[in-house]
C-alpha cells in the first residue's frame, strides 16, 4: 500500500488531518443527500485529497481495507459504561427490541459487526443496520424507515412507529426519527450515561 497513502513528501500527521477533513465531509455529504458512499469512495476521495496524482483501484483498496480491519480489532474501544451488555440484557428481557442505526464511513458495518462482537455486544442487539450496507445514512426516512419496518417485523407486539425508542448523539443526522413518528432521545455523547435510569 506504499504506492497508495504512504508517499515520502506524505507525513503521518498531514495524512491524520486529512483523513479527518474527508471524514466530516463525507458525513456531511451523507445527511444532505440521505445516500452513503460506502468505504472505497471515502478511500478514494481521501487518496486524490492528499495528492491528485494518486489513486486507489479495487485490489489496493481491498487489501487496504484488510488491514484497516485488523488494525481496528486489534484496537477496540473501550466501553464507557461497564454494565452496558447487562443493561442490554435486561432491555431484551422486558422485551423489547434492540437494534443499531449508524451511519459509517472509513470503517464499513462488516467490521463494525465484527468489533461489536469482540465486545460481548452483538449477541445483545436484535439487527444492526449501517448506511454503507444499506445505501441510506440517517437523516433520510429511508434509513429510519428500514429500521421501523426491521423492528416491526421482529417484535410483533409493535402497534406503530411510536413505541419505538431512537437514542442518538447527533441532533442533526437523528433529529429526523420524530418525522417517522418514532421517540427520540438525543444523548450527549461527551458526557458518561446513567444506565441506571429505565429509557423507557
Amino acid at each position: 500500500m506504499r504506492s497508495v497513502f504512504e508517499q515520502p513528501h506524505l507525513s503521518v500527521e498531514h495524512v491524520a488531518v486529512e483523513i479527518s477533513a474527508i471524514g466530516r465531509l463525507i458525513n456531511q455529504r451523507q445527511m444532505e443527500t440521505g445516500l452513503s458512499p460506502g468505504p472505497f469512495r471515502a478511500y478514494a476521495e481521501l487518496a486524490i485529497r492528499l495528492d491528485a496524482s494518486l489513486s486507489i483501484s479495487e485490489p489496493q483498496y481491498q487489501t487496504l481495507y484488510a488491514q484497516i480491519r485488523a488494525a481496528f480489532l486489534r484496537s477496540l474501544p473501550l466501553l464507557a459504561e461497564g454494565g452496558l451488555p447487562n443493561f442490554l440484557t435486561d432491555l431484551r428481557s422486558r422485551p423489547a427490541t434492540v437494534s443499531l442505526l449508524s451511519n459509517t464511513v472509513f470503517v464499513g458495518g462488516g467490521v463494525m459487526r465484527e468489533a461489536l462482537g469482540e465486545l460481548g455486544l452483538s449477541s445483545q442487539v436484535d439487527f444492526m443496520h449501517f448506511s454503507d450496507e444499506t445505501g441510506y445514512a440517517k437523516p433520510s426516512r429511508l434509513a429510519f424507515e428500514g429500521m421501523i419496518r426491521d423492528a416491526m417485523q421482529i417484535n410483533p407486539r409493535l402497534e406503530g412507529p411510536s413505541q419505538i425508542l431512537h437514542v442518538g448523539d447527533d441532533l442533526a443526522a437523528d433529529g429526523a426519527a420524530p418525522l417517522c413518528g418514532v421517540a427520540l432521545k438525543i444523548v450527549d455523547k461527551d458526557r458518561p450515561i446513567s444506565l441506571g435510569v429505565d429509557p423507557c
